[in-house]
């Protein structure tokens, strides 16, 4: 078995690709992962997501300058995530 941390990232993963796919239509996708997690990888995974989509503006400005020759809106899906 994995650690809780490990899973959790990898459930948040999957959960901010959703919500960067589906925007608010993404919830039902999320629900079901959280249902097949690990209860003990759920609140990380929780915080993590919350933390990431709190903070996004952010994130965004602080990590363009170092995307070259791309702008954020162009980058896939996955590498914005």
């Amino acid at each position: 078995m994995s650690h809780p941390h490990h899973e959790a990232r990898e459930i948040a993963l999957q959960a901010l690709y959703q919500y960067e796919l589906r925007g608010a239509e993404a919830g039902a996708s999320v629900d079901a992962l959280f249902e097949n997690a690990p209860q003990e990888a759920r609140p990380y995974a929780r915080a993590l997501i919350q933390g990431v989509r709190d903070r996004d503006a952010e994130l965004q400005s602080e990590l363009q300058p170092l995307v070259e020759h791309w702008d954020w809106t162009r980058m896939a899906v996955l590498d914005r995530t």
